[in-house]
């Protein structure tokens, strides 16, 4: 799906070689996989996607891109501490 020789540019973001991006929310992999050309093979990438569905594609994408220093991390960030409920298209409060 996300087969990217090339992408668009973040303005946004300047990325360095050896640098490290965290990706929160990192959803597919579109800003992930362009993270990981901009910081090279001396950086890192930390992709965060709590939802499963898409984290099998962010996944996918990132096997079909041949990403070595990429992690993939099954969890979400929110602006509050606790534990959530997860449900695909929303979080709530436990």
């Amino acid at each position: 799906m996300l087969h990217l020789p090339s992408y668009e540019r973040v303005e946004w973001v300047t990325l360095q070689p050896g640098q490290v991006f965290l990706g929160i929310g990192a959803y597919v992999g579109w800003h992930a996989i362009q993270a990981v050309r901009a910081v090279g093979p001396s950086g890192q990438v930390v992709a965060i996607e709590p939802d499963p569905r898409n984290r099998l594609q962010l996944e996918n994408n990132i096997d079909l891109n041949e990403i070595t220093n990429a992690t993939i991390v099954p969890l979400a960030a929110w602006s509050h501490a606790g534990k959530f409920r997860w449900r695909g298209d929303s979080a709530e409060p436990v």
